[in-house]
């Protein structure tokens, strides 16, 4: 089994939306692959006069929702009895490492034995949140940014989403659709990973984020600007808790 992780940042879409991107673009992978591979065997046989027979094949791409209920329909309770013993086994494993042999495990049952793309999320999950419409945030950034403008001599800019992973994104969630995609396709979900995806949606806290000036975040070459970052940046956030609760 071939594994491929990726991060994701995203600041629109929704789980289930982000599900059929991932798995049209695995399905035209596939389908390239497969090219390349009838395109390579016709070269050999140009160059060997061999006569090569390949497979018939098509391209297959489920989730692991779509995995899990395939297994389920072939095999029934046993089936379901034998996951459930095999994710307690799982108990203090390392979350993505946990993801990835359930998966192979669940794998194991399905019926369809060719090659197939299993997509499938992983923790840690973070839901993008964002205060860009609430006039008040609006408000104390603009007062911010004039504050750095007359005060220091810097120029900020508004942005509407922070590039990175933040623990911001559990102040509030903006969609509350299509969540069932992300529980039903991760696959640790209520079994030793979970979020609070409801309280989250209630508490929906407006923020902002005034960070530090640096560059090449998690390089060799990581670097911050201690002047702005430790006096400018300090005072400002000083500035907005005073607008804040003035």
């Amino acid at each position: 089994m071939f594994l491929s992780f990726h991060n994701l940042l995203y600041t629109i879409s929704t789980p289930h939306e982000i599900l059929n991107k991932l798995k049209e673009l695995a399905f035209h992978v596939f389908e390239e692959v497969l090219a390349t591979i009838k395109e390579k065997a016709i070269e050999f046989q140009e160059l060997t006069d061999n006569q090569l027979t390949l497979s018939e094949m098509q391209p297959k791409v489920v989730s692991y929702q779509e995995l899990y209920e395939l297994c389920l329909e072939t095999h029934g309770a046993s089936f379901k009895e034998h996951i459930e013993t095999y994710i307690a086994s799982l108990y203090n494993k390392d979350l993505r490492e946990a993801s990835i042999d359930l998966v192979r495990e669940v794998h194991q049952f399905s019926p369809y034995r060719n090659p197939m793309i299993i997509v499938f999320f992983a923790p840690p999950y973070y839901p993008h949140s964002s205060s860009k419409k609430a006039p008040k945030i609006v408000e104390l950034c603009n007062h911010i940014i004039d504050i750095a403008k007359e005060k220091y001599g810097e120029t900020l800019k508004l942005e509407p989403f922070f590039p990175g992973l933040s623990d911001m994104s559990y102040l509030g969630i903006n969609h509350d659709r299509s969540i069932d995609a992300l529980k039903e396709n991760l696959p640790l979900w209520g079994n030793g990973y979970s979020i609070p995806l409801k309280t989250i949606s209630e508490l929906n806290i407006p923020f902002i984020n005034i960070g530090p000036l640096g560059k090449d975040p998690h390089k060799y070459t990581e670097r911050i600007c201690l002047s702005y970052s430790l006096d400018k940046a300090s005072h400002l956030i000083y500035q907005a808790v005073l607008k804040a609760f003035a």
